[in-house]
């Protein structure tokens, strides 16, 4: 009686070895020279994508500091309509610093956030959170729209009467008190002078109404 099974013979499992082999063979490692290339190209794109984060960083500075100041005034003007006080914004441009401070004694012609009738609520120190960041008018050559000029100073980064911005106790800009008139339809400036293409913005309060507004210098115009 004949085994229905076929004969399995030696040179067939040689060959199946060899086919298993070749397969095996086709799906090699990586040799150290192709390991090399791939890491020369990850460094490379490390460096590209570097490079591109340190030529923004000056932009992402300023708009922060930008973003800073607006946040601030905007936050004066809401608590001294919700608390019927005044309330000022203080910029420091020596320090690059900038304080908010409610005012509890009246009036505040020549007052300051640091007078005896005011109290600090808090303060800002724009230089230490956004290093090269700068109260400064930069490439500008007009003022910030809506905006004057300091009464005594003339054309400079903080164009405020006594370098701050009032707001009423119901939370409008104020340009008199007392019969007595105050400039404040000025403006802040600020620039970041670390990047290949320096930029400067202006915060400014529009009229008495109040409203904050920023704007941008774009080589001759504001936008």
């Amino acid at each position: 009686m004949h085994n229905r099974h076929p004969i399995f013979r030696p040179s067939t499992m040689a060959n199946a070895v060899r086919r298993i082999g070749g397969r095996w063979r086709n799906q090699r490692g990586l040799t150290l020279i192709e390991l090399m290339v791939v890491v020369a190209i990850i460094g490379i794109l490390s460096g590209v994508a570097t490079v591109s984060h340190l030529s923004h960083l000056p932009h992402k500075r300023l708009m922060g500091a930008v973003n800073e100041v607006m946040s601030d005034m905007r936050y004066a003007r809401a608590q001294a309509a919700r608390e019927g006080k005044h309330y000022m914004v203080c910029f420091y441009p020596g320090t690059s610093t900038m304080s908010v401070a409610r005012v509890d004694v009246l009036p505040l012609i020549n007052q300051t956030c640091t007078a005896a009738g005011a109290t600090i609520i808090h303060t800002d120190n724009l230089a230490a959170r956004f290093p090269g960041v700068t109260y400064s008018v930069g490439d500008a050559t007009r003022v910030c729209p809506g905006a004057t000029r300091n009464l005594n100073a003339g054309f400079m980064a903080v164009n405020f009467g006594w370098g701050r911005a009032v707001f009423n106790d119901k939370g409008s800009s104020i340009t008199l008190v007392g019969g007595n008139a105050l400039d404040n339809t000025g403006a802040v400036y600020l620039t970041n002078r670390d990047g290949t293409k320096p930029e400067t913005f202006c915060v400014r309060v529009l009229g008495a109404v109040g409203t904050v507004r920023v704007f941008q210098w774009l080589g001759g115009a504001w936008v």
